[in-house]
């Protein structure tokens, strides 16, 4: 028999303005300190723990982990658009083509950074 338990605490910073927002980022390490003490103690049960801090060094990891992953796949892009779009002959080659989209791309997924970080995600 499965039994799932929720419980929500929501912490908000506008409520005490005068409490340093650092005192909620030392609250939060410290509950994740302490619950995931608990959580490896506790048998017969699984928890999870979500906070906007842990999600948020969660996303941080992904990126800097994959960002490497990124890089190469665009290199190798840049490589399989030039050779198949390029030739040697003066009048066929379609570099600048293959440059542009390599190009628009990278403006692409330049600017949707931009834009998550003027949106605050």
């Amino acid at each position: 028999m499965a039994k799932v338990m929720s419980y929500s605490y929501i912490l908000k910073l506008s409520r005490q303005p005068d409490i340093d927002e650092g005192f909620y980022s030392g609250w939060e390490e410290n509950l994740q300190k302490e619950f995931g003490a608990w959580a490896e103690n506790t048998q017969g049960a699984t928890f999870y723990m979500f906070t906007l801090q842990g999600f948020s060094a969660s996303v941080t990891d992904d990126i800097d982990n994959d960002f490497n992953l990124i890089f190469s796949a665009i290199i190798l892009v840049a490589i399989y658009t030039i050779l198949f779009l390029g030739s040697f002959s003066p009048i066929h080659c379609r570099c600048i083509v293959a440059l542009a989209g390599l190009l628009t791309v990278g403006i692409a997924y330049t600017s949707g950074f931009g834009l998550m970080y003027i949106l605050g995600g």
